[in-house]
């Protein structure tokens, strides 16, 4: 069986020129052959030449040579005008590849054409773009590993801190009854395995444990409660008082990952334990709304105004980090002397 041969779209392209060039040399050789014919028979009738002295062989054999001549110089400058340009389009390839090879992938070579030349253009712009977004996605993936980590090392501290002030309450007998250091060593084991539990979103954030939301469902109103009824304790604890307001919040069920609402509290109180004044009352206020989860906290500060408020730093910022995981906003609200966060999550 013969096998058929298929010439490349760049050997037509190159065989084009070729016959371009050709018949553009043919027309010139035609054109100059006329015209000399033509300007020997204008000197023969105005009687600057005899007929015989102009058809002399040499003479005509001069002038098809100079035709020749002309007509090869014009065939060579087109072929190699038409050529040029595909070896100056291969410079550019050869050029952002060697871009490329230097780590700059931004260049992009102009597609020109419909031939192979065209297609290693693509492929090379195709492989530049997709190198550019591999290099974006790891760098979006190392800052988002050092936010998480900054993030997670301060939530840790919140529980860390609960754990050793009420070891000190135990080891100092700074309790009034048995039922007192059951709720203390009850506190402890659940802030022990709240840090746990946080250590290992970090070991698994390569796994992309931390960026999905749970898919199981559950009691977002006793979640609520429960977390409210344990920071109370805390804040009672450290001599606040604490005002909830449940009102307008009703029986709904969630997909909310309690993890990601104990260190939302947890970010609360470890700034109200800072920053609040411990005379004035803290109120937390939640309510649910059209499948949105409000919860609104706020206290009186020492020195108020905005300095006040930006000292609460990167709580605030961990809290952003983790409403946004459920389409969620956080505002600051509040004036001189009283700081508000309400913080909105989609449920």
């Amino acid at each position: 069986m013969i096998k058929k041969y298929k010439l490349s779209k760049l050997s037509l392209s190159l065989l084009g020129h070729l016959i371009m060039s050709f018949v553009i040399g043919a027309f010139t050789f035609g054109f100059l052959n006329t015209t000399a014919y033509a300007l020997a028979e204008k000197a023969v009738t105005k009687g600057y030449s005899e007929l015989n002295v102009v058809l002399e062989p040499k003479v005509v054999l001069m002038i098809e040579e100079i035709c020749f001549i002309g007509a090869a110089v014009v065939f060579i400058v087109i072929f190699l005008y038409l050529v040029g340009q595909k070896l100056i389009y291969i410079l550019e390839i050869n050029e952002a590849i060697q871009k490329i090879e230097k780590g700059d992938f931004t260049y992009r070579v102009e597609v020109v054409g419909e031939n192979e030349l065209t297609e290693v253009a693509c492929s090379l712009n195709n492989l530049a773009q997709m190198l550019e977004n591999y290099i974006a996605n790891e760098e979006q993936l190392k800052s988002e590993r050092m936010e998480l980590i900054q993030s997670l090392s301060h939530d840790i501290r919140t529980p860390l801190t609960a754990i050793i002030s009420y070891t000190e309450f135990i080891k100092d007998k700074k309790y009034e009854s048995e039922e007192k250091l059951e709720g203390y060593t009850s506190i402890i084991q659940s802030k022990a395995y709240q840090i746990k539990e946080l250590t290992q979103m970090l070991f698994d954030y390569n796994k992309e444990a931390v960026a999905k939301v749970e898919g199981e469902t559950l009691d977002g109103k006793v979640l609520v409660e429960q977390l409210l009824q344990e920071y109370q304790d805390i804040l009672e604890e450290e001599d606040f008082q604490v005002e909830i307001d449940l009102k307008e919040l009703v029986d709904f069920e969630t997909s909310l990952n309690p993890q990601d609402m104990v260190r939302i509290f947890d970010n609360l109180v470890s700034n109200i334990i800072k920053y609040a004044t411990p005379t004035q009352a803290i109120v937390f206020k939640v309510s649910l709304l059209d499948h949105t989860l409000s919860l609104v906290q706020m206290n009186k500060t020492d020195a108020g105004g905005k300095k006040e408020v930006e000292s609460y730093g990167i709580g605030v910022k961990n809290i952003k980090q983790l409403a946004k995981k459920y389409k969620g906003t956080v505002e600051l609200l509040g004036g001189e002397g009283v700081y508000q966060i309400e913080i909105k999550l989609s449920i």
